[in-house]
């Protein structure tokens, strides 16, 4: 999320979503798509992260396990849980939500850079001050490291034929 924290700017524009009883948010300009919740089907020798792969419209997209990365105990896909189709590292990839909030926008001057709150954690790309709370906002492009992705795309083309 580029300029963050600059006070100056446009608009940002972000998703709210809910895990358990938290709301987090991604960057709009990130998000494709959000579907309902579809079981994926494993993918052997995908990195921990990987709950499995989906074909969406012909396109193989990982679904990767936000609730794990964000320190939430795993569950089971519930049939009325989402799907938020987003670009993470400059691939695709599905997050398995409980609930898609609100679409919210907000002033760079309601938005807290992730470094003046939290170090150490690279896919915080900030904090959002709502009337209602705060809410961690979630960098997308840092979510999974090198060796996750080297990984995904390895079990993704062992399991492609070619």
């Amino acid at each position: 999320m580029n300029g963050v924290a600059n006070g100056v700017g446009p608009m940002r524009e972000l998703l709210i979503v809910a895990l358990d009883d938290d709301r987090v948010a991604f960057a709009v300009e990130d998000v494709r798509e959000v579907h309902r919740a579809a079981l994926p089907t494993r993918l052997p020798n995908a990195p921990d992260i990987v709950e499995g792969i989906l074909n969406v419209r012909g396109e193989l997209i990982p679904v990767l396990n936000v609730r794990r990365r964000l320190g939430h105990a795993d569950r089971p896909l519930r049939a009325s849980d989402h799907l938020v189709v987003a670009r993470a590292n400059g691939r695709l990839a599905a997050f398995p939500v409980d609930q898609v909030v609100e679409l919210t926008r907000l002033a760079p001057s309601d938005i807290l850079a992730a470094s003046s709150i939290v170090t150490g954690t690279t896919h915080v790309a900030g904090v959002a001050m709502l009337a209602d709370g705060v809410i961690v906002i979630h960098d997308l492009v840092a979510f999974l490291s090198a060796n996750e992705l080297f990984a995904l795309d390895a079990a993704i083309d062992g399991a492609v034929p070619a």
